[in-house]
């Protein structure tokens, strides 16, 4: 089959609609008789129907028109309005353009669902966001699909504070160290990886909504093949092997390629993609002759790819859900929550410690200071990635409205969430190891006083980073708990 433009649907479904007028002609009795089609002409013929022709004009090739009666005497061949009627159409004559006028709304209540679906843009600019958000978070650059990832400023910071602190020691160092540098590279790391899964999700649910508007239009000029078989009085059947699932998970894969993550690096923290969809061959109704039959066959033929559809996206969805019931379950790779350096790790010795007071100072004036920048920023470009805004369509196509944009969403606002949270962590951090230096300079009332306010921040602080209550666009699905 010659793949079809989705741009030309307009006219691929004129074209259908004068194929299933043109069947509807041959095979409908009218007045004890059937049209045959004389394409020459552009119109609909009865022969001798006793002593006289019937002649129906045909829809031009948009679909439009047509329905208008004309007869002759077939013995002198000059047309008049009435003649002899024996097959009593003078009597209505609209009542082919009103006929015409079934066909082509029952072609229209067929394909309405099909005719606005998404376009590729919106989830091109979708996962342009995706990369910048992964290059932000990623530990050296990398391309995905083509496309470079640049290395992320946030790991190079982290880099750096761990480079300042190898050779210092102490109790306030070493708490600096365990409780919060030694945490951060992987959290970073694993929220890495959640931004990857939300790209190859956003990857899956484009190559869907790119299969479904090549099926669509394919399959509307397959139909209209149909009908022209049955016009010429030819038995059409055919069953259809649709990809529109199955590649859903191909495309989850090629977006892991290329070294932005691979399969078995998200499957180390109990993350995965789409997993593989088989093609499948979908039934249809067998031996089509007449027109009737031809457009149970026709909705049978878009009922199998909206299946297809459901396949693909309801992988989509539940992979998504999956992701973010194992971000639930191993809560702490994602949410790193700092507790307080304070005078029980130590402190009162700190002058017999190892420290670097230089290298201290630029930990907490530049790479914490950056690093929480950086965070915010990342935070905010996850804020721009959301499936609700491209994936609108028909809500009888696949899994409704907007797809799986619940699930999708929900893990977009999360990751949000935790990128400020951390953010805010830093921040945190910074003030007190300023807190704690000042108290290691001048261990004075003052300073002790200052930290313990800084340390009950920190213990005080609350914010739920894994509440996405306010992350619906939408309504809950037909069917959805209005919990989710």
């Amino acid at each position: 089959m010659t793949h079809q433009f989705y741009s030309q649907l307009d006219t691929l479904i004129g074209q259908l609609k004068r194929s299933a007028i043109d069947a509807y002609m041959v095979w409908t009795v009218q007045g004890g008789g059937h049209f045959s089609l004389n394409p020459s002409s552009s119109e609909y013929i009865m022969y001798e129907n006793r002593g006289v022709n019937y002649f129906v004009t045909r829809p031009n090739e948009h679909g439009d028109g047509g329905g208008t009666l004309s007869s002759e005497d077939h013995r002198n061949f000059i047309r008049g309005e009435y003649n002899e009627d024996p097959a009593n159409f003078w009597s209505d004559p609209d009542q082919f353009g009103r006929a015409f006028d079934e066909v082509r709304a029952t072609i229209d209540s067929i394909l309405e669902p099909w005719t606005d679906l998404p376009s590729l843009d919106g989830f091109d600019v979708q996962l342009e966001y995706c990369r910048k958000l992964m290059g932000m978070l990623a530990s050296s650059g990398s391309t995905s699909k083509g496309n470079l990832v640049p290395g992320g400023l946030i790991t190079d910071d982290i880099d750096a504070i761990e480079r300042k602190i190898e050779n210092m020691s102490g109790g306030a160092i070493g708490a600096f160290k365990q409780k919060f540098v030694d945490k951060l590279g992987s959290t970073v790391g694993n929220l890495h990886a959640v931004a990857t899964i939300l790209g190859a999700a956003m990857a899956s649910e484009r190559e869907v909504i790119s299969q479904t508007r090549t099926a669509v239009a394919d399959n509307v000029a397959y139909a209209t093949e149909t009908f022209d078989m049955i016009a010429q009085c030819q038995t059409a059947q055919d069953n259809i092997t649709l990809k529109i699932a199955a590649g859903a998970a191909k495309a989850a894969a090629l977006f892991l390629s290329g070294g932005v993550a691979t399969a078995a690096e998200l499957s180390a923290i109990g993350l995965a993609t789409v997993s593989e969809i088989p093609e499948k061959e979908y039934k249809l109704p067998e031996g089509v002759r007449t027109y009737e039959e031809g457009i149970t066959w026709v909705k049978s033929l878009f009922t199998s790819i909206n299946n297809d559809v459901l396949r693909g996206e309801q992988a989509i969805a539940t992979s998504l859900t999956k992701n973010m019931e194992q971000m639930h379950t191993d809560h702490g790779n994602y949410d790193l929550t700092m507790p307080p350096i304070s005078t029980v790790d130590g402190i009162n010795i700190e002058k017999e410690a190892v420290v670097d007071v230089g290298l201290i100072n630029e930990i907490i004036t530049t790479n914490m200071p950056t690093m929480a920048d950086n965070l915010r920023d990342a935070s905010s470009k996850a804020f721009l990635i959301i499936m609700s805004s491209v994936a609108i369509r028909d809500p009888n196509v696949g899994l409704g409205l907007a797809g799986p944009n619940h699930e999708f969403d929900d893990l977009s606002y999360t990751l949000r969430q935790l990128l400020s949270d951390l953010a805010a962590e830093v921040q945190l951090g910074k003030i007190n190891l300023e807190k704690v230096m000042n108290l290691i300079l001048e261990t004075d009332n003052a300073s002790s006083d200052s930290l313990k306010e800084v340390v009950d921040q920190i213990e005080n602080r609350t914010f739920d980073p894994w509440d996405t209550s306010r992350s619906k666009l939408f309504p809950p699905r037909p069917g959805q708990d209005e919990a989710l």
